[in-house]
């Protein structure tokens, strides 16, 4: 009998998408509830089309904020799904936050707990024949000698997050970690090897990677308030890869807007869309310029929409961060 084990760091778990400074709160709990709203957003995206990396992604906000005093209680529901065959990720969470009005400044507080689920691997067989060249029926034979079998496994872990944030007049600054617990999931295949007459048990431990963000933007009026400029960077940092992104937006009366963007592997970012009466819809396209072997070769498309309402139990307005454009 032979045993052995691997383990493979899930870094797709959570998506990295190019509308970040809509969706703070998805990566930092710190940001729920901050704008005093009640909000509804969901998001779409779709990475590496027309390639069999193709990934799928899928998050889903509900939150609002509430003032007592200075103080500004956020809560709200999360939900993120992360679609890469033959593997799926996914995370339902709960963010609460607590801030402080500081002068004319805001800090907040957030954490996250969740679960997250993840649906890994498929029933098959060992293609040890692909190596081999010529006769297919010699190829067959090889393959037919080593298989395997594994279940398809639908593991629940814990999941925390944590996040601070810091907004002073039109200026933002947040830091969050996700999946501090390090979830893992373990998947076992067990096959016979009819040359050496042996079976055979392998055990892989599938793991969500703690990741850890940092992000900040800055609003920039112009034009008799008629005209905004909004730049903004977010960092996603897991052992042992690192991802940056900016964006500069040009918005026009809070109605139409759009921008342009860049992030690692030399890729590329447009960005466009409306907003009105509550209502927002926006699109995205991804597009790598890198050479490189581990670079962004093919497109990434996402859409995104959510709908926010005035929703203040004490109606304290004066408490309302009005220039953090994360929500």
């Amino acid at each position: 009998m032979l045993i052995w084990a691997s383990e493979f760091m899930f870094a797709q778990d959570m998506p990295f998408v190019s509308q970040y400074f809509d969706l703070q709160s998805l990566y930092n709990p710190a940001a729920t509830g901050v704008t005093g709203t009640l909000k509804i957003a969901l998001d779409g995206r779709i990475d590496s089309v027309g390639s069999v990396d193709k990934t799928e992604n899928l998050s889903a906000l509900a939150e609002g904020g509430y003032d007592f005093g200075n103080l500004r209680i956020g809560g709200g529901l999360k939900f993120t799904g992360v679609k890469r065959t033959p593997d799926n990720m996914m995370r339902g969470a709960l963010n609460l936050s607590l801030g402080y009005r500081i002068g004319n400044g805001f800090l907040s507080f957030g954490l996250s707990p969740g679960i997250i689920r993840g649906k890994i691997g498929q029933n098959g067989s060992s293609d040890s024949g692909n190596e081999n060249s010529g006769n297919e029926d010699e190829n067959q034979e090889v393959a037919n000698k080593e298989s395997y079998d594994y279940k398809r496994i639908n593991a629940t872990s814990f999941d925390i997050g944590i996040g601070l944030l810091f907004s002073y007049k039109d200026l933002w600054i947040s830091a969050s970690g996700l999946h501090l617990t390090n979830p893992k999931f373990t998947i076992k295949r067990t096959g016979y090897v009819e040359d050496e007459n042996d079976n055979y048990s392998y055990v892989t431990r599938e793991a969500a990677q703690r990741t850890f963000y940092f992000g900040g933007g800055y609003n920039i009026t112009v034009k008799k308030s008629l005209w905004y400029v909004e730049p903004s960077f977010m960092l996603s940092a897991m052992k042992p890869s690192t991802q940056w992104q900016a964006t500069v937006r040009l918005k026009f009366r809070n109605l139409f807007f759009a921008g342009i963007g860049w992030r690692s592997k030399k890729t590329g970012t447009i960005i466009a869309g409306i907003e009105y009466k509550g209502f927002h819809l926006s699109y995205s396209y991804d597009h790598g310029f890198s050479s490189a072997p581990d670079g962004y070769k093919y497109g990434g498309h996402e859409l995104l929409a959510w709908y926010s309402v005035t929703f203040d139990v004490i109606k304290q307005k004066k408490y309302r961060q009005k220039s953090v454009r994360i929500l």
